[in-house]
């Protein structure tokens, strides 16, 4: 099967919505799979299909609502693309609250809020989040409690980010907020910052999930001597995530951090250089 773009998964009530997305989504050059528009005519095996196209598509757009979380197939295209390791960007088009079946596959993930229209302005930004057009969309969406011609210093930026990553001193949770202030940073060569990025990219937390991005990240802030870093690296290595396996890299990233621990538990057992 040939691979999409993005799956757009939502509900038959939603039905108007999501396929305004796709229109416009389309129109840019981004390739969606919709059902019912895209399931082979007279098929027998709807199910098989859409299986088969959450698989090969890129990534995974949820478009968000109470409708969406009371749909069984709904639920199930997510748990699916969470199996699958798909990149899930939640389009939230009204407020509604998690059940905690989908907590469960989306606690983590920061929602894109579209609940405020007009939905133009939002579904450009949606364009450039599937796109993965990090710089572009930093440059094109900064907070407005940010304004862009003020410069900051690395330190300053980390703070930001880690505001918008934890919800403090007056910023919501935004993981794609902190996501922009933690690039900033990075590009100015701060070790705890490249970290914090590197952690988004490894745990796909407002980005796409890219372990070789996450890995070059970490070994750049763990040559500063960032010990997060050196640790996070080290279990990289350990399951060759991003990185060739390497178990004495591994085992030597942990010890610099954990020498008593390493002698005194299974992580001698677990993690033994070659």
């Amino acid at each position: 099967m040939e691979a999409k773009d993005i799956f757009v998964s939502y509900s038959i009530k939603d039905q108007m919505f999501a396929n305004e997305v796709v229109e416009y989504l389309e129109s840019k050059g981004i390739e969606c799979w919709i059902a019912p528009r895209d399931i082979a005519v007279g098929s027998k095996y709807y199910q098989a299909e859409i299986a088969s196209s959450v698989i090969a598509s890129k990534s995974f757009l949820l478009v968000l609502s109470e409708n969406a979380i009371e749909s069984d197939n709904v639920y199930d295209e997510l748990a699916l693309a969470r199996k699958n390791n798909k990149r899930v960007i939640p389009f939230k088009i009204e407020d509604c609250t998690l059940t905690p079946r989908f907590e469960l596959y989306l606690g983590s993930t920061q929602f894109y809020d579209a609940t405020r229209r007009p939905i133009k302005q939002h579904l450009e930004n949606l364009e450039k989040i599937i796109r993965g057009n990090i710089n572009s969309f930093f440059n094109s969406t900064m907070s407005d409690a940010e304004p862009k011609n003020q410069l900051k210093t690395a330190e300053e930026n980390c703070q930001i980010g880690l505001d918008y990553y934890y919800g403090l001193n007056g910023k919501p949770r935004n993981r794609f907020e902190s996501l922009k202030f933690f690039q900033l940073a990075a590009d100015q060569g701060l070790a705890i910052a490249q970290t914090r990025l590197a952690y988004q990219y490894d745990f796909a937390e407002g980005v796409q999930l890219d372990p070789m991005k996450a890995a070059e990240l970490y070994i750049k802030a763990a040559k500063q001597g960032e010990t997060e870093a050196q640790w996070r690296l080290g279990w990289l290595y350990r399951y060759g995530k991003g990185v060739k396996e390497d178990h004495k890299r591994a085992f030597e990233s942990l010890r610099v951090l954990f020498p008593d621990v390493l002698r005194r538990t299974a992580y001698c057992d677990i993690i033994k250089p070659t």
